[in-house]
């Protein structure tokens, strides 16, 4: 009884603090109308290196900047910057 007790003790923190970490990160993504008037050009050449071959390496670091992108674009478009 004591041993789950404590794995859902520190489940709960575990989920809480990964919470955290993805709130965090979320609110630090700057932008400006200079940075978002390329990020539809951007988008769209990232995705076209997508659909060609790749290697794996090289594959998870254009999904993690198109990823990056896409937040960016989000947060212009909240801002009503244009993105062409």
């Amino acid at each position: 009884m004591r041993i789950h007790l404590i794995l859902l003790i520190l489940m709960l923190i575990g989920t809480s603090l990964d919470a955290a970490v993805k709130t965090k990160a979320s609110k630090h993504i700057k932008v400006n109308k200079k940075i978002c008037i390329g990020i539809n050009k951007k988008i769209e050449t990232i995705n076209s290196l997508l659909r060609v071959g790749y290697s794996l390496k090289k594959g998870e670091v254009l999904k993690a900047k198109l990823r990056k992108l896409e937040k960016q674009k989000y947060t212009c478009s909240r801002k009503r910057y244009p993105t062409q």
